[in-house]
């Protein structure tokens, strides 16, 4: 893309002006109806940077047969991928290998001529060949981070050995061939900053939700509860999320036991999906203050975290999870072990305390003194909302479409 066509668009984005379409292909491992941070984040992008008048396709890996749609600005592709089973590690599942995705992505560079190439989660096949065709074909291209280390799913913070080899060799490849890259907190910047040769434009640009949807019904607390048939003078935990071993699922089930055990009123929900299920539904049968729910569906998921007195995130390591964002815009103490980027996703959030390690005994010491805290502060509380405006959607697409065309003028001035 030349200088002047640049300078044109840049135009368009700060008058108004609809006469140049800047078009943009989006890669993913996941797509809405998926479940999980990835097919949540690019879902609610693609579609709110095409509201903005960005020509948007989107090319991600599906389960089940190969599918084309499309509604004005926003096409979507899925592309028909082999899964690898959950033996030995847990987490190869999620491991697509998309089949005949070269060369329909070539095929869509020849044919729509993208301004940019943007990819996510750089542990996929479908990113690295996406990136190495980006590369070649001299378009802009950009990578956001989803995350650090992602392959041990039991040891605590995840690192291990193989992935350090990945980091070395894989990962460092698809750095230098990203002219840029996202990451939602710093330290997941730094993370790559790690593997990186040379230097490359970085971004801190958290993952977002509809702030709005939240804040407009923090009045009905006392209705959500008894929608959901929670008791009244039950203090009500949550958790929401894959029911996987690196999110502490098991862990903080078993601390429910404590508080049944010693009579406290504290009723334990745990809403999501996933390879524990089963096993957290065995568990709830034995416990009167587990409830185990499936996902809740999106226009309902607010209901659920308002309903709530605290929510808990008792993860083995973590880059930015969105339910963290949901539970702070819902004014709910947090409860949460300080890994990854849950320190600094805090950092500006007044309720707040951190488990001490990741058992079941340190999450119900942590679950306990958040009880001891529920009456601190006015809900709602002007200084979370002014803090939650930075995770509103509407910011986080403003912040990604600068970085776009950030990356598109360094790109153009480099060829000129």
């Amino acid at each position: 893309m030349a200088c002047n066509d640049f300078m044109r668009a840049q135009s368009r984005w700060r008058t108004g002006v609809k006469s140049l379409t800047m078009r943009a292909l989006i890669v993913s491992p996941f797509y809405p109806p998926d479940l999980g941070g990835i097919s949540y984040h690019v879902g609610n992008l693609a579609s709110r940077l095409a509201d903005r008048g960005w020509d948007i396709t989107v090319v991600a890996c599906s389960r089940k047969r190969p599918m084309y749609r499309a509604s004005g600005t926003l096409k979507v592709e899925l592309v028909k991928a082999i899964y690898l089973p959950e033996w030995p590690l847990q987490t190869l599942s999620s491991l697509s290998l998309p089949v005949g995705f070269s060369k329909r992505f070539r095929q869509l560079i020849r044919d729509s001529s993208p301004d940019l190439v943007h990819f996510h989660g750089h542990h996929y096949p479908i990113t690295w060949l996406a990136a190495a065709i980006g590369y070649s074909q001299k378009v802009p291209t950009l990578l956001t981070l989803h995350g650090t280390y992602a392959l041990n799913t039991r040891r605590p913070y995840g690192k291990s050995i193989p992935e350090e080899i990945f980091n070395r060799t894989i990962f460092t490849s698809l750095l230098q061939m990203s002219d840029a890259i996202i990451g939602p907190g710093k330290n997941v910047i730094d993370y790559a900053k790690n593997f990186l040769v040379g230097q490359r434009a970085s971004y801190v640009i958290p993952n977002g939700i509809d702030i709005k949807r939240y804040m407009t019904g923090l009045e009905r607390r006392r209705e959500f509860r008894e929608k959901y048939g929670f008791p009244s003078e039950a203090k009500v935990v949550l958790f929401t999320g894959r029911f996987a071993y690196p999110k502490g699922v098991l862990e903080l089930a078993e601390s429910a036991k404590s508080f049944r055990d010693q009579g406290m009123r504290a009723l334990f929900v745990l809403a999501g999906g996933g390879p524990l299920e089963q096993k957290l539904r065995e568990m709830s049968r034995h416990l009167n203050n587990l409830i185990v729910l499936d996902w809740i569906p999106s226009d309902q998921i607010p209901e659920l975290y308002l309903a709530s007195d605290i929510f808990v995130l008792p993860s083995r390591w973590e880059a930015q999870a969105i339910s963290v964002i949901e539970a702070m815009a819902s004014h709910l103490h947090v409860v949460a072990t300080p890994v990854g980027g849950v320190p600094s996703l805090l950092q500006g959030y007044p309720r707040k305390n951190f488990a001490r390690g990741f058992s079941s005994t340190d999450i119900a010491q942590a679950v306990k003194e958040a009880i001891g805290r529920l009456d601190e502060g006015p809900r709602p509380d002007p200084l979370v909302i002014e803090y939650m405006h930075r995770f509103d959607w509407d910011t986080v697409v403003r912040e990604t479409e600068t970085a776009y065309l950030q990356v598109i003028r360094s790109r153009a001035k480099k060829s000129t």
